[in-house]
């Protein structure tokens, strides 16, 4: 590890400096263009935008599937520890008539699509969402007696310690929040403003980081390594973990609120929402772990079997995963998260069905 020492010494004050500007009052960064409630990265007419969290974060290789889609713009909007709710936000309210892309590949697993409300117990990027989000959406979340939770009050309702337990990203923002502290005393004396700080550099660690995608660092061997595969994720005898996943496999406490059937929750009108869009999709189910070890619930198996029909019936492109044969247990590492293995096969599968939609489109 001592030939990362330098890039990651240069990465982390570069950040700090961000972070310094950023929490200066009148010196605002712009995401995007200002007002603008867009994911991130925000959609730039690509030719595929995958949506997704930790089951895309550990089993989508952009590499391989930029080396078999050469031709093809695509881009990754990773929300780890986020759920239906979000994609359905996403679907209605992230993307920008002007930027559209051709494509938006997003999935779900029925062990969570059956939870409209499962997400996690504190603020992140669904918040700024929530404020602009259809009457629909607060109405199913009091449905299934949950809630949005677009203030640090209606979060702290559901957890026991305020602020609960942040990603490594943001842990990394406040504590260079919490430096600044010394150097700025307004911010240490007024909550509101160093709450706004802590956000502020959370976000730019989580940009920054992403944004470094491309940036090949030398291991003392000789391997080039990617920043992006060294500051969030880690190989263990070939298995793959984030580690902003693991954080979430720590024991993350979460909202969940009540079960309900497929056509009534947030499933059905996310696919809606791409579709009145105008943005062609594919839907991939994910295959829980529990299938083989028989511990996925009846409910959940119906909840497949339903979407499975909806979107026959509707013509809605899809990649089911629980009725892939060939995607076994050994393909699986912690949880529902993949090895490298698993990681390739999924996405070769991913790119393969692409390719077979648009071959019927062409046709």
């Amino acid at each position: 590890m001592t030939g990362y020492k330098q890039p990651i010494a240069i990465i982390v004050v570069t950040l700090f400096s961000l972070t310094v500007m950023s929490t200066v009052p009148n010196f605002d960064m712009e995401h995007g263009g200002k007002g603008d409630v867009t994911l991130d990265p925000r959609p730039a007419r690509e030719d595929i935008y995958f949506l997704g969290n930790s089951m895309f974060g550990t089993g989508l290789d952009m590499d391989l599937a930029s080396s078999r889609l050469e031709n093809s713009r695509l881009q990754f909007a990773y929300y780890d520890g986020h759920y239906t709710s979000m994609w359905y936000l996403g679907a209605e309210l992230g993307f920008p008539a002007e930027d559209q892309p051709d494509m938006v590949v997003w999935g779900f697993r029925p062990t969570y699509g059956i939870l409209p409300a499962f997400r996690q117990n504190r603020l992140t990027a669904q918040a700024e969402f929530e404020q602009h989000a259809p009457p629909r959406y607060a109405e199913l979340l009091a449905q299934v007696g949950s809630q949005s939770l677009t203030s640090t009050a209606s979060v702290e309702a559901y957890t026991e310690t305020p602020g609960g337990r942040s990603d490594p990203f943001e842990w990394l923002g406040r504590i260079l929040a919490n430096k600044l502290a010394s150097f700025f005393a307004v911010i240490a004396n007024r909550d509101s403003i160093k709450i706004e700080a802590e956000n502020r550099a959370a976000s730019l660690v989580r940009s920054a980081f992403t944004s470094m995608y491309d940036l090949d660092l030398v291991e003392e061997d000789g391997e080039p390594k990617k920043a992006s595969d060294l500051l969030i994720s880690f190989t263990t005898g070939g298995e793959i973990q984030r580690a902003d996943a693991l954080v979430v496999d720590a024991g993350e406490r979460f909202l969940q609120g009540s079960e309900l059937e497929f056509e009534l929750g947030f499933v059905p009108l996310t696919i809606r929402a791409f579709e009145q869009a105008g943005i062609d999709q594919i839907v991939v189910i994910f295959k829980p772990r529990g299938q083989f070890t028989g511990s996925i619930s009846s409910s959940a198996i119906q909840f497949e079997r339903d979407a499975v029909a909806y979107m026959d019936e509707n013509d809605i492109p899809y990649l089911n995963l629980m009725a892939d044969v060939d995607l076994t247990e050994d393909y699986f590492a912690h949880g529902d998260h993949y090895t490298q293995r698993g990681r390739e096969y999924v996405t070769n599968a991913v790119v393969d069905r692409y390719l077979e939609v648009l071959a019927q489109q062409a046709q």
